[in-house]
């Protein structure tokens, strides 16, 4: 048995052929991509992963005690936020986890520690003048770590606090309780 022979395009036809796969492909994906805009589809798109984003977190607490006053925000050059305190106020895991590293290698930061939590989360805690915990030990949610210090790049004693979803830094003060 033959195979059915294929008609051979010559490269104008074939070209033709590629423009319109292309045409297509480029206003499926604009289809695609818009109908949930002009649907609604949307609002529950963003709403199931909203939810499941707030699923797949630990339950965050504050890294210090009240008054949680802020002496600098987040932005995209300032990837976490600061708290003003005392040197030897104590700092507290914001989230049960294991301690994955602790030191000084990072000089901007001065003695940082890093806590990873469940389901991807981090948290990084800098400037610290004390550290009372060990690599690989498990923290439970609101247990001393730490001490505020003035160590590193910094303007005066401060705790510099950021949280990290999936190695990407995370505005924290949207999941710390209000």
């Amino acid at each position: 048995m033959h195979p059915i022979p294929l008609p051979r395009l010559n490269h104008s036809q074939r070209k033709k052929q590629q423009d319109i796969f292309s045409f297509l492909k480029v206003n499926l994906y604009l289809l695609l991509c818009w109908i949930p805009v002009f649907t609604g589809w949307s609002i529950l798109f963003f709403f199931l992963c909203s939810c499941i984003h707030q699923k797949n977190r630990p339950n965050f607490t504050w890294p210090v005690e009240k008054p949680h006053t802020l002496s600098r925000k987040f932005s995209i050059y300032h990837e976490g936020i600061d708290f003003p305190k005392r040197i030897g106020h104590p700092v507290f895991s914001t989230a049960e986890g294991e301690v994955i590293y602790i030191g000084s290698q990072f000089a901007h930061y001065g003695k940082i520690i890093i806590i990873e939590h469940k389901h991807n989360w981090a948290s990084l805690y800098a400037h610290l003048h004390k550290i009372i915990v060990r690599k690989g030990s498990y923290v439970k949610k609101g247990q001393k770590i730490g001490e505020v210090g003035n160590t590193g790049r910094s303007s005066g004693p401060h705790l510099h606090f950021e949280l990290i979803y999936k190695k990407q830094p995370i505005n924290p003060v949207r999941y710390l309780p209000r």
